[in-house]
This record gives C-alpha cells, sequence and structure tokens, in this order.
C-alpha cells in the first residue's frame, strides 16, 4: 500500500511514480483511487495507465491544487 498527493498548476494530466514498485506484470496492477482536495474547485479525477510502477492522473479542467491518491495491490491466485 502506497499514498501520496501530486500538485497540479494548472495542467489536466500528471504522471506519478511510486516510491517502491508493486509486483511486476505478469500480476495484476495496483488499484488506485484518487481525489482532489480544494472543494471550492472541485474536479473530477481520473487515473488511468496504471502499471507497477506508476500511474497517470487527468481532471476535468484546468486546476491549481492538491490531488491525493491511495494505491492498494492484493494478492489474487484466481484473478
Amino acid at each position: 500500500m502506497e499514498v501520496g498527493e501530486v500538485d497540479f498548476n494548472g495542467e489536466t494530466y500528471l504522471s506519478f511514480t511510486f516510491k517502491e514498485e508493486f509486483p511486476k506484470p505478469p500480476e495484476h496492477p495496483p488499484i488506485i483511487t484518487a481525489t482532489s482536495l480544494d472543494p471550492e474547485h472541485a474536479v473530477n479525477v481520473t487515473v488511468f495507465n496504471v502499471s507497477h510502477k506508476g500511474a497517470d492522473i487527468s481532471v476535468t479542467n484546468p486546476y491549481y491544487g492538491k490531488v491525493v491518491w491511495h494505491a492498494i495491490w492484493i494478492e489474487c491466485s484466481d484473478c
């Protein structure tokens, strides 16, 4: 499990890398949730291109503020 944040300065897209890599393929990538922290300028947050090394985050509008994320990997023998 890992948590982190990325700072948006008017962008709509950023990439980030994990401090420690998750298990490599053929294992499944970690599951990531993310949300913006500014309730007055809320944006929809989408996480995509998830790998064992990192992911990309996009927001619906140019955004100035933090997006926090939480990544978790659960071993799954039947996946």
